[in-house]
């Protein structure tokens, strides 16, 4: 369950940007689909190194993905120690 999470919130990040490109403020940026997804796993892992520019007309749709990839990745570590004190007992 938590990968199939993890999975559909990364390539809807990485559709996110791919469509982002097809704007006015996206014209003349080039980013690969895997670039897209390896921006799309940092941002959900909340690591953001801060390395791929994004246009800005992502702005608003990066602060919701921001809060839904901390959300997940809280409830993600909550289930793993549940799972874990289920294993223990």
């Amino acid at each position: 369950e938590i990968l199939a999470v993890f999975l559909i919130l990364n390539l809807i990040g990485m559709f996110a940007v791919q469509i982002a490109l097809l704007t006015p403020s996206g014209q003349g940026m080039t980013i690969s689909w895997m670039e897209s997804f390896y921006w799309a796993v940092q941002t959900t892992t909340t690591i953001g190194y801060g390395d791929v520019d994004i246009p800005d007309s992502l702005r608003w749709f990066m602060l919701v993905y921001l809060i839904l990839a901390t959300y997940f990745v809280g409830s993600s570590l909550g289930k793993l120690r549940e799972l874990s004190s289920k294993q223990e007992s």
